[in-house]
């Protein structure tokens, strides 16, 4: 059986790592972060409004996971090097991306 990726299946990924690349470009990953941290300074109000938005349209959201890290003290180099979503990691504490809404977790 051959379990290479298909042309379709390299299309998709650069598709994909270009989606990441501009999330990151825009600092969208993570609004409330720091700026030196990859984020947008977001006030808890822009936070609250980013989460509604992103909710009604039962788009992708980042997860508090990461930023929890943040909160509790940890380095900048440490964090990276665990995979933190801002820098598009994808170990540690994974992508912190998940599906929000009604329909999570269904098919």
């Amino acid at each position: 059986m051959d379990f290479s990726f298909t042309d379709e299946d390299e299309a998709f990924r650069d598709e994909l790592r270009d989606w990441q690349r501009r999330l990151n470009e825009g600092r969208w990953g993570a609004i409330n972060w720091p700026l030196a941290w990859n984020g947008r300074e977001a006030t808890p109000l822009q936070d609250a409004v980013y989460s509604e938005e992103m909710a009604r349209v039962q788009a992708l959201a980042a997860s508090g996971i990461d930023s929890t890290f943040l909160r509790n003290g940890r380095s900048r180099e440490t964090f990276l090097s665990t995979g933190g979503c801002a820098a598009g990691g994808s170990r540690g504490s994974g992508l912190g991306f998940g599906t929000s809404g009604a329909r999570a977790g269904t098919r």
